[in-house]
């Protein structure tokens, strides 16, 4: 159940590589790869101690009828982590002398690393309630709109 929800957003990544290799010039390639290197180390940063929680204490409060209690606070932790990500939306100012990112640029990584978030951890649950298909119909969704998005970006800003 969960080979098409790894192959083929592998195969759009491997799309993705073609496709900015023939698009950038290397330095532009380069600086692309770096900065989607850093959101994918910040987004784990952030998500790998409350992804690890999920796997293991979820099952567990599903069988003691206490879900309910978990999702509270597991809803409490994703906005509290939302909100502080969303703070260094104040230092879009100062992003371009800091980090050499124009303000679009800092603004939209901000909100990726959000969305990488969030995406990590409803795969998080849907894997650990052993729902298959959703996690399979969620990973290729996500696939495709990380690859539409991409392309939008590089294209239109």
């Amino acid at each position: 159940m969960y080979g098409p929800a790894i192959i083929i957003p592998a195969m759009l990544g491997m799309v993705n590589i073609i496709v900015f290799t023939r698009i950038f010039n290397p330095s532009d390639y380069g600086h692309y790869s770096l900065v989607l290197s850093t959101i994918m180390f910040v987004s784990t940063l952030i998500t790998q101690w409350i992804q690890q929680s999920i796997q293991r204490f979820r099952p567990v409060f599903k069988e003691g009828n206490q879900l309910p209690e978990f999702n509270e606070h597991l809803n409490f932790l994703l906005s509290f982590m939302t909100y502080g990500t969303l703070l260094f939306i104040i230092l879009i100012p100062f992003s371009e002398f800091l980090l050499r990112l124009n303000g679009f640029l800092y603004a939209t990584v901000i909100l990726i690393v959000i969305t990488q978030m969030l995406f990590v951890l409803i795969s998080t649950i849907l894997q650990s309630d052993y729902r298959a298909g959703e996690y399979r119909r969620f990973n290729l969704i996500n696939a495709v709109l990380k690859f539409g998005f991409s392309l939008l970006i590089c294209f239109f800003c």
